[in-house]
């Protein structure tokens, strides 16, 4: 994993290759079906252009949408290993319903059925052990399978000058300051897609519970579980909060706030600006920075962070019928 994250601005300069034809986008609902860190990139295109009309559906066959929202839509199917058995019920039953969805992997079963049923469809390069590292060439994919041409510039232009070696120092420092903890991943909602990529490569790579969640909303819930007045410690929560210097000044404020109320319940506080000239370089740049948290937290932890033991066995478990 070490090399995937240093080399990952080489991602960024994919060239990425439709076969099998054109896909016309403009003005569609886009659907894309994906599991785990194989949907991360339609997460990150909604990020970049929130004008989109992005759905991400997570789950078996086809989302409980209605069949003429479904027929006017793009439907992709996005797995890095092709075999993920959401994704392949996802693409099955779109052929039966008689749709033509277009397909992102780097081999598998998807490819092979996007080939002989002649879908669309991009092969990105099969050289990464992990999807939740493999984002800058799934992104790029995506970004050239709905023409947009935009944003593919925008990062051609983040490629020239990311140097992910720079963030590995603050990753360490985060991931000593998070040994032994429980990491709260918090910002406001417009970085929501960052704070969920925080969240997936820390639980994946450092086998670590890790909890998510967005301001405004959690101030009117979740802020609430930590204010019990008991004897009783509580669980060895750190707070990561994730700034930017665009946030809306009323949310910032309620992060000062909040941050001072787990202050004072003995919850520790790491601040995590977003840094970049732009909002995909800030994007990028923070999704590097965790990374590299996650590789020396799970090297604090004497583990591989190449390895996914859990979620291995159980696919096993699955296939198995257990």
């Amino acid at each position: 994993m070490y090399d995937s994250i240093l080399k990952f601005a080489e991602q960024l300069t994919f060239v990425a290759e439709v076969k099998n034809g054109h896909v016309d986008s403009a003005g569609k609902k886009i659907i894309l079906a994906g599991m785990g860190g194989s949907h991360l990139a339609a997460d990150m295109l909604r990020f970049a252009n929130p004008h989109l009309d992005i759905f991400v559906h997570n789950s078996y066959g086809l989302p409980d949408l209605p069949h003429e929202v479904l027929v006017e839509s793009v439907l992709i199917a996005s797995s890095y290993s092709g075999n993920t058995e959401e994704t392949l019920d996802f693409l099955s039953c779109s052929l039966r319903e008689g749709f033509r969805p277009s397909v992102i992997a780097s081999g598998g079963k998807l490819l092979s059925l996007a080939k002989a049923e002649s879908l669309p469809y991009i092969q990105i390069p099969d050289t990464i052990i992990q999807p939740r590292v493999a984002v800058g060439e799934s992104f790029i994919a995506l970004l050239t399978l709905l023409n947009q041409v935009h944003l593919l510039e925008e990062m051609r232009i983040v490629s020239k000058t990311f140097k992910p070696k720079t963030l590995e120092g603050e990753g360490k420092r985060i991931a000593d300051m998070l040994k032994n903890r429980i990491p709260l991943i918090y910002t406001s909602l417009e970085h929501h897609t960052i704070a969920y990529n925080w969240k997936i490569k820390i639980n994946e790579t450092a086998r670590i519970p890790v909890f998510m969640n967005v301001f405004p909303e959690l101030n009117h819930n979740e802020l609430a579980g930590f204010m019990l007045d008991t004897s009783a410690p509580q669980a060895p929560f750190t707070l990561v909060l994730l700034t930017d210097d665009k946030d809306d000044s009323r949310v910032s404020k309620r992060m000062n706030i909040t941050e001072d109320l787990l202050k004072e319940k003995g919850i520790p506080c790491i601040r995590v600006p977003l840094v970049g000239a732009n909002p995909l370089e800030k994007a990028f740049t923070s999704l590097v920075l965790a990374d590299w948290t996650a590789y020396h937290l799970a090297l604090a932890y004497n583990l591989n962070p190449d390895e996914n033991p859990a979620v291995e066995e159980f696919k096993k478990r699955v296939k198995e019928g257990k």
